[in-house]
């Protein structure tokens, strides 16, 4: 009964966390776009770059 009851609770969790933020998504989105999360959140989020000289390359690797 208690490993029931554990599982159930699990499952309950899990699906109300996956309604409540299905929800908040719909209202405010919670991810910042693609390019924004490219970039970097120092400059929209803090007003600062907390590393200047780092480039971001974002064209086809090479691997080799």
């Amino acid at each position: 009964m208690q490993a029931i009851d554990c599982s159930v609770l699990t499952v309950f969790a899990f699906v109300m966390a996956y309604v409540w933020f299905k929800i908040s998504d719909k209202i405010t989105p919670i991810r910042v776009s693609k390019e924004t999360e490219l970039e970097g959140l120092d400059g929209p989020e803090m007003g600062a770059l907390a590393y200047p000289d780092f480039s971001v390359h974002t064209g086809p690797r090479v691997l080799g």
